[in-house]
């Protein structure tokens, strides 16, 4: 997915210079929309655990489970913390699932990526 985004900004980025080329001036508002895309599609890449905020900020991440965390940093802990998922058993099949806090390292973070916007 990361290279069709990648390959999505770049298709918008030439478009955009094309744009200011074709249309000077006249050409800004197209040029303003076209890079909010570009950063709406940047928001949609996975990006390097060095960036990873650490003001308590909750986002989406990626510990080495074969699916997304919702993470943040723990200041209390200079420790990520992220919701789990946990299942009971109850009769002989998986019941009552919740989430549970974990710890990891700040080493374990392998990628993050910020959480959608949440429409009005």
């Amino acid at each position: 997915m990361s290279e069709a985004i990648d390959s999505a900004i770049e298709n918008i980025r030439a478009l955009v210079d094309y744009e200011k080329k074709r249309l000077g001036e006249r050409g800004e508002r197209a040029v303003k929309i076209l890079q909010n895309d570009i950063e709406s599609l940047e928001k949609l890449k996975w990006q390097s655990p060095e960036t990873a905020p650490k003001d308590g900020q909750p986002f989406l991440a990626n510990i080495g489970f074969p699916w997304a965390m919702m993470c943040m940093f723990s200041l209390a802990n200079n420790n990520w913390v992220y919701a789990s998922v946990q299942v009971n058993m109850l009769q002989g099949e998986y019941s009552d699932p919740y989430f549970e806090n974990e710890w990891a390292e700040l080493k374990e973070l392998k990628a993050w990526m910020p959480l959608p916007e949440l429409q009005s």
